[in-house]
């Protein structure tokens, strides 16, 4: 977990997905695109190096020995412009996800307590 973010008054992880890869990525800057992404209920927000747009694409299967542990649900598109579709419910174990919640749930609370009080002890 790189930190967490307040969207509108809901905590969510930010993850970097390069590190989630084992893959180096871009320096964080001040302007690292988020994508906020929805699993289950569960919020999160994945660190990206760059976003190209939002696109609509047919989805193709892929290989079991192509899904990077089941990461990866899918593929869109074909060649050089072919990008894999991550699963996002599989990106983290469950430990992991679990480990997240609790941290979220200090997090609200303390922001609970800091808007009541003033105080953040």
């Amino acid at each position: 977990v790189e930190g967490f973010l307040d969207l509108a008054g809901e905590i969510m992880p930010v993850l970097r997905l390069d590190r989630l890869m084992g893959l180096n990525g871009a320096p964080v800057e001040l302007y690292t695109p988020l994508v906020v992404t929805a699993a289950g209920g569960d919020r999160m927000a994945l660190m990206v190096d760059q976003v190209l747009g939002v696109a609509t694409a047919a989805i193709h299967p892929v290989m079991a020995g192509e899904t990077l542990n089941g990461c990866v649900a899918g593929v869109a598109g074909a060649g050089d412009a072919a990008a894999s579709l991550l699963a996002i419910d599989r990106i983290l174990l469950v430990l992991e996800r679990q480990r997240i919640a609790a941290f979220q749930r200090e997090i609200t609370a303390r922001q609970k307590r800091v808007a009541e009080t003033g105080e953040d002890a």
